[in-house]
């Protein structure tokens, strides 16, 4: 990945730069006609040596930089986004303390479309572009009924979870409504 490669020149730089810059240092010392021995080689090898504690660092900077752009644009998009609006009506439990929940037809997408300025979209048009989620969901469970919902993988187990409590986008944007819940929704992760 981008983000490997670059590390992996950081650490190749930071590692053969004090060598480099003394055998560069030297021979540009050779070249003004003073004598180069031993004394004076020695020294400046130990200076270039205590370089590279400081450029052990720089790779680990670059990352640390990279990381935090990386996050700050997660979290900007995340602030960005589009707020969803409560489309369940909550009522009270019925009489004798069971709860039940009721979706007829419910379309929902992953994500707030775009363009969604467009009045004249129906369902079927949104649910046929972007990601959708659900498109034409049912369900009724009565009190006392236990529901377990199964299938396999992309089928739309946890779209239908998440349309229940919530955090998926309906289509049409403001419905009149879409499911009914008495008592309380929870989604228990696994």
């Amino acid at each position: 990945t981008k983000r490997g490669a670059v590390r992996a020149l950081s650490q190749a730089i930071s590692n053969t730069a004090p060598a480099i810059s003394l055998v560069a240092t030297l021979t540009a010392y050779a070249k003004t006609g003073k004598p180069v021995v031993a004394s004076t080689i020695f020294t400046a090898i130990s200076l270039f040596n205590q370089l590279r504690f400081p450029l052990f660092f720089y790779p680990m900077l670059i990352d640390a930089i990279a990381n935090g752009q990386n996050s700050l644009r997660r979290i900007s998009s995340y602030l960005e986004s589009q707020e969803i609006i409560p489309y369940v009506d909550y009522k009270p439990k019925l009489n004798g303390g069971g709860g039940s929940i009721e979706m007829s037809n419910g379309n929902f997408l992953w994500s707030a479309p775009a363009n969604s300025s467009d009045e004249g979209s129906t369902a079927d048009k949104a649910c046929n572009s972007g990601a959708p989620a659900l498109c034409g969901a049912s369900i009724s469970v009565q009190p006392g009924e236990v529901v377990a919902v199964i299938g396999g993988v992309g089928s739309g187990k946890t779209a239908l979870v998440k349309s229940l409590i919530c955090e998926l986008t309906p289509i049409p944007q403001n419905p009149k409504l879409i499911q009914k819940e008495y008592g309380s929704t929870a989604d228990v992760p696994r």
